[in-house]
């Protein structure tokens, strides 16, 4: 396994846009998700959200909707995750562009209900699953940016109470 440091940034060939699959990052660690919608800030201050098809910069974007795949076995994922085993329904979640990690080089082969990876997408995926743990203190900062100091003071106060 590679360390996420000596990933290579690909180049980017073509705008993000709905059903492109991402590998992205939710509560229960790295996952592949499709893109099913992307949701964009208007300009000004007031601006509203709206659906937009596609966005050449991911930060751009205020949320994307995905379904999420998880890991079944090598490079098949699957539609029904954990989260949503006990109804046997497929797992849809509306994340911030931060979750989004990267855009997979080639899109995956469906096998059933399944997906399979490209092994080039795969190896990625293995590195950023590999460094869950850095990604999710990662994802924490990110939501820190933003709020107020008294707010992060508070938030800090609670996990270190909770750390005890």
């Amino acid at each position: 396994m590679e360390n996420i440091d000596d990933i290579d940034e690909p180049p980017i060939f073509r705008h993000l846009q709905i059903n492109d699959f991402c590998i992205i990052f939710t509560a229960s660690g790295v996952r592949v998700g499709q893109v099913i919608a992307l949701y964009s800030k208007g300009g000004g201050k007031n601006g509203k959200h709206a659906a937009v098809p596609s966005v050449s910069n991911v930060a751009s974007i205020s949320y994307a909707g995905v379904q999420v795949f998880q890991r079944m076995h090598r490079q098949i994922f699957r539609p029904i995750t954990t989260a949503t085993t006990a109804f046997s329904t497929n797992q849809f979640q509306l994340i911030p562009s931060t979750r989004l990690l990267c855009r997979l080089t080639v899109g995956p082969q469906m096998r059933n209900n399944n997906i399979e990876l490209h092994i080039d997408d795969l190896r990625v995926y293995d590195t950023l699953d590999g460094a869950s743990k850095k990604l999710e203190a990662t994802m924490k900062l990110f939501a820190k940016r933003g709020k107020s100091k008294a707010a992060q003071e508070a938030e800090a106060t609670a996990d270190s109470e909770n750390d005890d």
